[in-house]
């Protein structure tokens, strides 16, 4: 299972970034050194581009034949296509190349990944694990989540570890994101969960805050993202733009809906919200049809989460039709406090807005 292009380069804004990025490089007739080549094979793999990464890095390879991450950069390019031989023998290079014993051992621990990795979910996993224990062992796990963000199941060796470590509820984080958003329903995947979420539960019984040992991780990109600060648009005409960021701050906590003080303050207002629609059914344009912020095209590997999904309830006379180009709408919000079955808000008497 892989991501698509949006969801590899983090959003639309970390897509142009790297695409402003990649039209810094010098151009390959003015390279002197390793370096452009292979901050051009990192970008472009960032950008979900594996052909031109690895032709970046083979090309870079041809000319500094010495340079261990240039190896590298072809071992993730495989990878990300999930071309297993490919990137073992890339992986085996890079290891012969380099000189610092450090950057070997994580390159090792990536090779056993890869080695397994053929084979899906299974008790591997859990093996590979058992190889690197401990707060070091948690960073190559978690360099392996952000060098190759198009590995589903690659943050369940980082939940393995940090579980080891004592981080279990950072260990249930990363399992329910491959369960969820991967859709991943292995029983390594669901048992893992299930023993963590208990462990959990009794962690913090009595109302005491889930342990997250302070110190232990080098970056915490592989966990579900920080909240940041985002401020609603000024109104106008009596009408409240809406950003999908105040949207994508609900959650479902204790099995119900829950949502940011700026949604609440929301609620049955008249807001205006652009996206893409996707229908649900077979019957545009009267079947259930939601709006999301990106057009995607595999259900099972670009499409958001609740919080991405707006249901939509169109107006009387009002009828869409399928299509990948943006809409902006303006509706009613209803948010949904009560219902965990159900989407997590809907717009009601939905009109089409002329641009």
């Amino acid at each position: 299972m892989t991501l698509g292009p949006e969801k590899q380069a983090g959003g639309l804004g970390s897509r142009r970034a790297y695409e402003q990025a990649l039209s810094l490089v010098p151009e390959r007739s003015n390279r002197k050194s390793a370096d452009p080549w292979v901050d051009e094979a990192a970008l472009h793999l960032r950008l979900g581009d594996w052909s031109g990464a690895e032709d970046s890095a083979r090309t870079g390879l041809s000319l500094y034949p010495r340079d261990a991450r240039l190896a590298l950069m072809v071992a993730l390019a495989a990878h990300a296509r999930e071309d297993w031989p490919g990137a073992e023998r890339a992986l085996v290079a890079a290891i012969a190349l380099s000189p610092d014993p450090v950057w070997k051992k994580k390159r090792l621990d990536h090779l056993a990944w890869v080695r397994g990795r053929p084979g899906g979910p299974g008790p591997w996993i859990r093996q590979v694990a058992d190889r690197w224990k401990g707060p070091d062992g948690l960073a190559s796990a978690q360099e392996i989540c952000l060098l190759v963000p198009t590995d589903a199941l690659a943050p369940v060796l980082a939940a393995c570890r940090a579980r080891e470590a004592g981080d279990r509820h950072g260990a249930l984080t990363l399992v329910e994101g491959v369960a969820g958003e991967s859709g991943i329903r292995h029983e390594l995947v669901t048992g893992l969960r299930a023993e963590l979420a208990a462990e959990v539960a009794r962690e913090t019984a009595g109302g005491r805050l889930p342990g997250h040992p302070a110190g232990l991780y080098r970056s915490d990109a592989p966990f579900a993202p920080r909240e940041t600060e985002v401020v609603l648009p000024p109104e106008r005409d009596g009408v409240q733009p809406l950003p999908w960021a105040v949207l994508g701050q609900s959650r479902h906590r204790g099995g119900m809906p829950s949502h940011g003080r700026l949604l609440e303050k929301t609620d049955g207002k008249l807001i205006e919200i652009s996206g893409t629609t996707h229908f649900l059914g077979d019957e545009p344009p009267d079947g259930p049809v939601v709006l999301v912020e990106l057009p995607y095209g595999c259900w099972h590997c670009d499409m958001p989460g609740l919080p991405g999904l707006l249901d939509l309830r169109m107006a009387d006379g009002e009828n869409l039709t399928p299509s990948r180009e943006p809409v902006r709408l303006r509706g009613r919000l209803r948010v949904n406090r009560d219902n965990p079955e159900d989407y997590l808000f809907r717009l009601e008497e939905a009109r089409v807005v002329a641009d």
